[in-house]
């Protein structure tokens, strides 16, 4: 083979070498930048969705049973659809904090044992019906360990969102409502 046709060969072989590190730097940041929007509009959606609710948790009281369970369901598919964007990590950490402690003004806080670590949330007597297992992502994620060791209520509170937050991090990523999965038993036919 004649020299130039090696020259050729390897300038062909650089230039494409350099076009496919192009390509691959150009779809990185395509990808990052995809994931940033989305992360923008996730976090958007779940404020004004969370807003809409807070006018009909200002007249909690208005509202008969029916609204109220309603209002309850929404709440927490809201909170759970907030913890799996945190799990899938389109949520920064210091907006799930936020959230978290938010949260905790609503939804019951327990115990390794099922004890309310706080005696009032919002929701008290309005999802007193909801089982919060049916959320795995929820109820496993609200159940920690008494952190009466802890000097003042706010050093707490940050151990309770770490640790709400670790517990998320390991709940299982497919569970969107542990009652769809008990639907789809098969019934027995006699």
């Amino acid at each position: 083979m004649p020299v130039w046709f090696n020259v050729g060969k390897d300038v062909l072989q650089t230039i494409a070498a350099l076009v496919a590190a192009g390509a691959i730097i150009f779809a990185s940041f395509t990808y990052k930048t995809a994931k940033n929007q989305l992360g923008f509009s996730v976090i958007a959606s779940c404020i004004t969705r969370f807003q809409a609710l807070l006018g009909d948790f200002d007249r909690l009281e208005a509202l008969d049973d029916t609204q109220r369970r309603r209002l309850a369901k929404r709440y927490i598919d809201l909170c759970n659809e907030e913890l799996f964007y945190y799990q899938m990590t389109y949520v920064p950490e210091q907006i799930i904090d936020e959230w978290i402690d938010g949260m905790l003004s609503y939804l019951p806080l327990q115990d390794e044992q099922g004890q309310l670590i706080y005696a009032t949330y919002k929701l008290l007597g309005v999802n007193s019906d909801f089982d919060l297992d049916d959320y795995p992502r929820i109820g496993g994620s609200f159940r920690v360990q008494r952190r009466n060791d802890l000097p003042d209520d706010d050093e707490r509170l940050k151990a309770y969102i770490t640790e709400i937050k670790e517990r998320v991090r390991q709940s299982p990523r497919s569970n969107t409502h542990a009652s769809a999965t008990k639907r789809a038993v098969p019934v027995k036919e006699s």
